[in-house]
Order: C-alpha cells, then sequence, then structure tokens
C-alpha cells in the first residue's frame, strides 16, 4: 500500500523541511510519497521542500482546499495522508493508517499535541479524544482512502477555510472513521500571535456560523479579523 502524504504550503520555510526530513526518515520510500503543493510561496518554502526530498507542485489553486485537491490528482498512493506544515505525526503513522485500513476503516484523524507547556492548550488538546465534528479540523490530520476521497466529492475547492470539516460531513457518511491512537504534534504559534482566548472566540464563532450554514467567504473575513 503506497500512502500519499499531502502538505499543503505557504510561506512554510521554517517548518517544511523539518516535517519533509522527518518522513522520510520515519517511512521507506516504498510506503509513501510527499507531496508538498505550494501555494505561491514568496520565501524559500519550495527550494527546502525539494532539498529535503518531497516532490513539489505549484497549485493553480490558492488555499488549503484547492491546494490538497490538486495535489490528489497528481498523487499515486491508495491513501492519501493530509497534514500541515508546522505538524509532525507520531512515527507509526504508516503502520497505524495501515492498521486502520485493514480493519476497515476508510478515514480517520490522529488527536493532538500542542508543543506547549500551557495549560489551557493541554486542555483544549485532551478534548480531541472525543468524536465530536469540531476535533476534525486539520490540526488534526487526515488520512483517507482514495476511492472514499472522490466519492464523497474531495475538497471543496471553493472554500477559503474550514475545508476539513465540510468534507468529513459528506465522507463520514459514506465511510467507516476511526480516531487513531497516538498524537500529531502542532505548533502554537496562532495561540502565541493571539491569546488564547481570541482564538477560543474566533473558532467558536466560526464554528457557530459554519453550523448555521453561512458562507465560507463571511466566515473567513470574520476569522480574519479576529485573529492576526
Amino acid at each position: 500500500m503506497l500512502i500519499s502524504v499531502i502538505i499543503p504550503t505557504f510561506n512554510e520555510e521554517m517548518h517544511i523541511g523539518k516535517l519533509v526530513r522527518f518522513l522520510n526518515a520515519t517511512a521507506a520510500h516504498n510506503e509513501i510519497e510527499i507531496i508538498v503543493t505550494d501555494g505561491g510561496s514568496t520565501d524559500n518554502t519550495v527550494l527546502l521542500a525539494e532539498e529535503s526530498g518531497a516532490k513539489v507542485c505549484t497549485s493553480p489553486l490558492k488555499g488549503r482546499a484547492g491546494q490538497m485537491h490538486f495535489a490528489t490528482t497528481i498523487a499515486k498512493g491508495d491513501v492519501f495522508y493530509f497534514i500541515h506544515a508546522d505538524s509532525l505525526p507520531p512515527t507509526t503513522f504508516v503502520a497505524d493508517i495501515c492498521s486502520a485500513i485493514g480493519n476497515g476503516y476508510t478515514i480517520g484523524r490522529y488527536k493532538t499535541a500542542f508543543r506547549s507547556h500551557n495549560l489551557l492548550l493541554k486542555i483544549n488538546q485532551w478534548f480531541t479524544r472525543f468524536d465530536w465534528l469540531i476535533c476534525m479540523g486539520g490540526d488534526q490530520s487526515l488520512f483517507v482512502e482514495k476511492n472514499l476521497y472522490y466519492l464523497a466529492g474531495g475538497f471543496d475547492t471553493s472554500l477559503v477555510i474550514m475545508e476539513e470539516y465540510y468534507f468529513g460531513l459528506k465522507a463520514r457518511v459514506l465511510g467507516k472513521y476511526i480516531i487513531l491512537n497516538g498524537t500529531v504534534s502542532v505548533s502554537a504559534r496562532k495561540y502565541i500571535n493571539n491569546s488564547w482566548l481570541s482564538v477560543q472566540y474566533a473558532n467558536y464563532k466560526a464554528f457557530s456560523m459554519f453550523k448555521q450554514g453561512k458562507p465560507n467567504a463571511e466566515i473567513n473575513a470574520l476569522y480574519r479579523r479576529l485573529l492576526k
């Protein structure tokens, strides 16, 4: 089984090399392919990704949804594994995904572990063990069988925020979902650049608007006003 690890980037020179090197050191070359799908970075993201051993494509569609979907069109894997550039999966991620697929699961995620000693963030990450839609964001990473991805229509490339939630609603009806053992190590930079309360409030407002069926552009505009 080949897993296509898909990483959307935009100006991620501080993180992308570390993630790609970690993936290459953790998995055999016949187990994974690493695709960095870039949204027009103006820093050294593309160069560092290539030097670290990733296949890099420049997506004609900007934004995570468009970039991730574009990468699936060139991916060779039987399974897609989407992960953010500032995250690190468990060293067992290949075995975890293969085991889940072997047991009939076709979509799933990990729990979160912030790279921070902040008590409030430790409380946040504790809640990601629960099967709640609000805990199915990009920070937890996401694996999905290729056939299910396309059956569910893939990421909606018109979306500029909350693409994982929209996709999850469709895919979970059609597939079998699992929360994997283990955690994804996630940067706390959003909380460092803002306050914990500001991020919580922004997330609450965005998710409330999502549940109310508000336009995605309206949700994104509010989110960007609330956070740096």
